[in-house]
């Protein structure tokens, strides 16, 4: 299953047909496509990934970030389409959510601490399910053995990445390293502060993705002058548990985010689950461009809304 390529994206048809499209596609096809058709959670996740792609396609080598600023934003539109589709080509192994070399969000080599009296069932990557004993209203088989097909699987990954709330979790080694937070976790960058998120929606998929890329001119502002641009996490994958600058306290870097370490077993029912890399919260870098940040009435204290 490559996610560059092949179908997992839900979409709605402009002639109102449901579908699937793979990365790739979600821009060629933009023009086709009126809208995702997922949950919120996953629709945010989603934005942050096209816009990811987008921005790294259109500044391919890192030295250059674009848009530059509001005339190259309007200029950059009939880029988009052949930019990310080479892209993408180029860096398509990057996106495999299998096999033995790297995968899409997730830890090469990542072994348990420790063996669990349970196991991490993937079901734990949407928050919507039940796991374990933790029956919810529409979901009462947690801790079965249910399998998910790939696709499905590809989605709830990334959305886990984004959204995955604090809490215990599991310890493995990452590498030769211990994972971070001796078993604890805080919330993943989407959550943190039960931030609301915004976005611009337009007629097709392609303009609203044209319509939420933030130009540098913009970001340097809203960032500061020391606010860094960044790589995404696929063309700088860090091989152990470290602190990782131009990941966790940059823009593109934050936009596909590597909160769990993660590992999926080939049978689509359990994987390795421990805390990935340590993100700052906004007032120690940057606030997401997608949230809003408001000062507490008679109090120093800003907090996002």
């Amino acid at each position: 299953m490559n996610l560059a390529t092949d179908k997992w994206i839900p979409v709605l048809r402009r002639d109102g047909r449901q579908d699937e499209v793979s990365l790739v596609a979600a821009f060629t096809e933009g023009e086709d496509i009126a809208d995702l058709a997922v949950r919120p959670p996953e629709r945010i996740a989603l934005m942050r990934l096209l816009l990811c792609v987008a921005h790294a396609a259109l500044d391919p080598g890192g030295k250059d970030p674009r848009p530059r600023d509001q005339d190259d934003w309007h200029g950059c539109r009939g880029e988009l389409a052949e930019r990310t589709k080479a892209y993408l080509r180029e860096y398509q192994a990057r996106f495999e959510l299998f096999g033995n070399e790297q995968r899409f969000l997730q830890v090469q080599k990542l072994v348990p601490l420790n063996a669990e009296k349970e196991a991490n069932w993937t079901d734990k990557l949407d928050v919507a399910l039940a796991t374990g004993n933790n029956t919810t209203l529409f979901d009462n088989a947690g801790g079965s053995d249910r399998s998910f097909k790939h696709a499905p699987l590809g989605l709830m990954l990334l959305a886990f990445q984004n959204f995955s709330p604090c809490g215990r979790i599991g310890v493995a080694k990452w590498g030769e390293t211990e994972t971070l937070g001796a078993g604890s976790s805080n919330h993943a960058v989407c959550a943190s502060g039960n931030a609301l998120h915004a976005f611009i929606r337009r007629p097709t998929l392609i303009e609203t993705i044209h319509a939420n890329l933030i130009n540098y001119d913009d970001f340097t502002q809203h960032a500061g002058r020391s606010g860094s641009w960044g790589r995404p996490v696929w063309e700088a994958m860090p091989t152990e548990p470290a602190t990782v600058p131009v990941l966790t306290r940059s823009y593109l870097g934050r936009l596909v985010p590597l909160c769990r370490a993660i590992r999926l077993d080939d049978n689509g029912k359990t994987m390795v689950l421990a805390n990935g890399l340590d993100y700052p919260a906004f007032d120690e870098v940057f606030a997401e461009p997608s949230t809003t940040i408001i000062a507490i009435k008679d109090q120093a204290e800003r907090k996002t809304l």
